[in-house]
């Protein structure tokens, strides 16, 4: 699991698919909208 930006998507999976050994790496891209409050504060 990586956490990114949404601006950096695309060049976080362009280099996910260079980079890694399998030929057809996944990809999930999941946008978080709620956040536990902790996180907001910290």
């Amino acid at each position: 699991m990586i956490k990114t930006r949404t601006s950096r998507v695309e060049d976080l999976t362009e280099f996910v698919k260079t980079a890694h050994p399998y030929e057809v790496p996944e990809v999930i891209n999941v946008k978080v909208h709620v956040i536990n409050l902790l996180h907001r504060i910290m």
